[in-house]
């Protein structure tokens, strides 16, 4: 089981994420610009959700959320041109710059070396990869108009776009058939799309996966109650959450694994630049 269907504010009453769709929330509407899925331009490897870092009520407390971990993608309709399937494995990249590039890593691992911003969602202190256990990571990037970056992480985010697009020269390009379905770890791959000639020649369907790993915090002073704050985060929250049992479920495996070296090596890099990591929040679940 990959997990719990997670909403989105142009999704169907049933998850559904799609241009042929019909999205249950229509405030989305006045910033379609910022959507660039919906045109036919092509799309830079990305992370979906990768403005997501919010906080979802419970009857307890609040858990926080971001990404989905999974995106399942299923073809109605392929472009006659372009529109191809862009995959990048960060898993590789990872290890190359713990190895090779200590000090870029090292940036990419703070938090605050990226910005994103899209409608009204607004992340400030997030790193590039996350990590969230002594044996794995979460990486969230995008490239685009949503994204802002501090000068001292500048050099870093072109560094590791330089390494997705020479990944993107070694991995073979696809294209999907209608009725074909893709599963993206969303935690670790990142994926695009080549440009095709107009809206409507391709047609995807997609559903978002929730992360069920986030901490819970608890109001240490009167009950839990509800926040206008946490409003813009309630498009994303899954379309049905039972907090006690989700975190209990088996799952998937996601993210970027790391072995007892590379992780010797993540403490000793994390020491030398004092950064401050998770790694004692959010406890995997064990895959059933």
């Amino acid at each position: 089981m990959l997990g719990e269907i997670q909403g989105h504010v142009r999704a169907s009453e049933t998850g559904l994420i799609g241009d042929h769709e019909a999205p249950v929330r229509q405030d989305w509407t006045p910033y379609r610009a910022e959507y660039v899925s919906l045109g036919a331009q092509g799309l830079e490897p990305h992370t979906d959700g990768a403005y997501i870092d919010g906080l979802l009520a419970t009857d307890t407390g609040l858990q926080r959320f971001g990404p989905p971990r999974f995106i399942v993608q299923q073809c109605l309709k392929h472009a006659p041109g372009g529109g191809e399937t862009i995959l990048v494995d960060t898993q590789q990249i990872f290890a190359e710059l713990l190895e090779h590039d200590p000090e870029i890593l090292a940036t990419l691992l703070t938090p605050g070396c990226i910005v994103l911003c899209r409608d009204d969602l607004l992340c400030t202190e997030l790193p590039v990869f996350e990590r969230r256990g002594d044996d794995w990571l979460r990486m969230r990037f995008r490239f685009d108009s949503h994204l802002y970056v501090p000068a001292w992480a500048e050099a870093a985010i072109s560094a590791f776009r330089e390494r997705i697009h020479a990944a993107i020269g070694k991995n073979p390009l696809f294209t999907l058939k209608p009725g074909d379905l893709l599963i993206v770890d969303n935690e670790r791959m990142l994926h695009g799309r080549t440009g095709f000639s107009r809206v409507g020649e391709r047609r995807l369907r997609k559903v978002w996966i929730f992360d069920d790993t986030g901490e819970r915090v608890h109001r240490l002073v009167g009950d839990p109650r509800s926040h206008r704050a946490l409003r813009p985060f309630e498009a994303y929250a899954p379309t049905s959450f039972d907090a006690p049992a989700v975190a209990t479920r088996g799952r998937c495996d996601s993210g970027i694994r790391i072995d007892h070296e590379q992780s010797a090596a993540l403490n000793k890099l994390e020491k030398r630049f004092c950064i401050r990591s998770k790694r004692t929040a959010g406890t995997r679940p064990v895959p059933a």
